[in-house]
């Protein structure tokens, strides 16, 4: 599997890939920044990491509220015929 995302988002074999698998916010404590400086900080991670190429994560298509999230914060959307894809590129 590992491989098949490097072709997809083009990054180097020897580059690590950061994967998010899980983030939520609880509806009350949205709109707070919460989400917003999680991401900031893997992706601060990420890029301190020289071996790292992205961190990506997957959304269910139906969680339209994560897509805006998303769309709106820093994160390339990527659609193909297996996954519905965000990825931020180092």
């Amino acid at each position: 599997e590992s491989l098949y995302y490097h072709s997809l988002f083009q990054i180097p074999k020897h580059n690590k890939v950061c994967y998010i698998l899980t983030i939520g916010i609880i509806e009350t404590y949205r709109k707070h920044g919460i989400a917003t400086y999680l991401i900031k900080q893997v992706i601060q991670y990420a890029k301190s990491n020289s071996k790292c190429g992205c961190v990506y994560l997957h959304v269910i298509d139906y969680n339209k509220v994560a897509m805006q999230f998303y769309e709106n914060n820093f994160i390339q959307y990527i659609i193909n015929h297996i996954h519905h894809i965000y990825i931020y590129i180092i």
